[in-house]
């Protein structure tokens, strides 16, 4: 997830953690949905509005556009 103030990167929400690589398969069927929390109370961001883009590295989902929106840090 990366973070966006005024068209400038801010803040990618991965780059101050470590991962394992793990391998899981979850087949979601039309309708399903699933969520993943990020606790926004941790995110090193000052107040303001952001634009953030949601991606998924997986090879699978490469075709797909990111998620975007606008977040509000008060």
């Amino acid at each position: 997830m990366k973070f966006y103030q005024d068209g400038k990167h801010v803040y990618t929400w991965s780059q101050d953690k470590s991962f394992i690589q793990l391998f899981s398969e979850k087949i979601l069927l039309q309708g399903e949905s699933e969520i993943f929390n990020i606790n926004l109370e941790e995110l090193p961001l000052s107040k303001g509005v952001y634009d953030y883009e949601f991606y998924s590295v997986a090879k699978e989902l490469s075709n797909l556009s990111p998620l975007k929106g606008k977040i509000t840090i008060k």
